[in-house]
C-alpha cells in the first residue's frame, strides 16, 4: 500500500517532489508511518524499484506460460512487455528518473546498481526459463543474449517514451525477438 502510494506520487510529482508527507497523504496514513515503514530513502527507492519491476514482468511471465511454440512464447512476452510500457508509461519513465537521480547521490549509488542488477536478472531469468521450457540452447554466450535483449528493451522503452509510436516500437521488438530466436537451437 505505501509502496504503491509512493509510486503514484513519484509518477505524478517526480522523484524530488515525492516527499514523505505527500506519500503519507496519498496512502491516507499518518506521516510517522512512512518513517516506520522505510528506514531510509534508499529502502523506499528499493521497494519502489522492486514493485515496478514486478508490475512490468507479470505480462512477460503470463505470455511465456501461455505460448505453445517458442516463437509465440517469445513474441508474446515481448508484446506483453511493450503493452505494459505503453499502458504504464509513467512507471517506465519513473524507472529512468530514479536511475539518474540515485546515480548522482553518492549515498544512494548502491540503489542504482540494485535497480540495474534486478533488471538484468529478470531478463536473464526469463531467457533461461524460455530456453529450458523449449529445450533450447544458445549458440552464443548467454550473457551476450541477455545483454543484447536488455539493451534492445531499454532502447525501445526510451523511443516509446519519446514518441509514443506503438507500431515502431513493436517492429523493433519483433525484429529483436526473431533475432534472439535465431541465436537458439534445439538441444541435441
Amino acid at each position: 500500500m505505501l509502496t504503491e502510494a509512493a509510486i503514484r506520487v513519484m509518477c505524478r510529482e517526480g522523484v524530488i517532489g515525492a516527499t514523505t508527507r505527500a506519500i503519507a497523504t496519498e496512502a491516507g496514513v499518518p506521516l510517522g508511518t512512512i518513517h516506520y515503514a522505510f528506514r531510509s530513502k534508499a529502502e523506499l527507492f528499493e521497494q519502489v524499484i522492486d514493485a515496478i519491476a514486478d508490475h512490468t514482468i507479470r505480462p512477460v511471465e503470463d505470455a511465456l506460460a501461455r505460448g505453445v511454440d517458442p516463437e509465440k512464447q517469445l513474441l508474446g512476452a515481448l508484446r506483453g512487455y511493450a503493452d505494459h510500457v505503453r499502458d504504464f508509461s509513467d512507471e517506465t519513465r519513473l524507472t529512468y528518473e530514479l536511475m539518474t537521480y540515485v546515480a548522482r547521490v553518492p549515498e544512494l549509488a548502491d540503489v542504482a546498481k540494485l535497480q540495474y542488477d534486478r533488471y538484468m536478472d529478470d531478463v536473464g531469468r526469463h531467457l533461461e526459463d524460455f530456453a529450458s521450457r523449449n529445450a533450447l540452447e544458445w549458440t552464443v554466450p548467454f550473457s551476450v543474449v541477455q545483454r543484447y535483449l536488455a539493451s534492445v528493451l531499454e532502447g525501445a522503452e526510451l523511443q516509446y517514451l519519446n514518441d509514443a509510436d506503438d507500431a515502431d516500437v513493436w517492429a523493433i521488438l519483433e525484429l529483436a525477438g526473431r533475432h534472439v530466436l535465431s541465436l537458439a537451437r534445439r538441444k541435441t
